[in-house]
């Protein structure tokens, strides 16, 4: 096993977790322990190991508790309760992620734009003005380096504007939406294929292109 392999295992057998949190115990710092933590708990998430996920999550907030890690840590969550199917455990950690960026404003998540994709893919309709104020209140803050962010903004906004009626505007933010997934360049010289959209799909995108392929009204 390479030096980090130990935080990033892909299987949780009893033999695993023992090993883990042998390893664990040898580090000092509580913003290490903390970090190693939510990694591990990621690996698993990602792998669709979600049980052993979420008691490495709840651990970090319950027994090592690190600022620095909060918002990724209630982030990570939320994607693990909103693969459960679990919709107010995961707004419940959507906004604590959000809350955490207040109070560490340099350690920023993805937060405010999974939250409002998360609630538009479920149709949680009586949240949309929530997410409305999400977006425009950290819009500005945020630099939209990547294509798939263009992506997943423009859709937010195409699909929350259309849900207001407002066709036309919702029309605009569709296309260009699409024109970002569209992109087989990131603008970034030296990481040409860094953060483009891939295989874009889903109710959102077929709600999207519905709305792109509108007669202009």
């Amino acid at each position: 096993m390479s030096r980090d392999d130990w935080f990033r295992r892909t299987t949780w057998s009893s033999d695993d977790e023992a090993a883990f949190f042998a390893r664990l115990d040898r580090c000092r710092s509580v913003g290490n322990k903390s970090q190693y933590v939510r990694i591990q708990a990621i690996t698993l998430m990602e792998t669709g190991i979600l049980d052993p996920a979420i008691m490495l999550l709840d651990k970090v907030i319950n027994d090592w508790p690190d600022k620095i890690e909060m918002a990724s840590t209630h982030l990570a969550l939320a994607e693990c309760y909103g693969k459960l199917r679990e919709p107010d455990l995961a707004v419940k950690h959507f906004r604590l992620a959000l809350e955490a960026e207040t109070v560490m404003p340099n350690v920023l998540t993805r937060a405010w734009l999974e939250y409002p994709l998360f609630v538009l893919s479920n149709r949680l309709t009586s949240l949309y003005d929530e997410i409305e104020h999400v977006i425009s209140s950290r819009e500005l803050d945020r630099h939209v380096s990547f294509p798939i962010e263009e992506y997943q903004l423009s859709a937010v906004k195409a699909l929350l504007s259309d849900y207001r009626g407002q066709y036309s505007v919702a029309k605009i933010w569709a296309v260009q939406a699409i024109e970002a997934a569209n992109r087989n360049h990131s603008g970034f010289r030296y990481h040409a294929k860094l953060g483009l959209v891939s295989n874009p799909g889903g109710p959102i995108h077929e709600q999207v292109v519905e709305i792109a392929n509108r007669p202009s009204q």
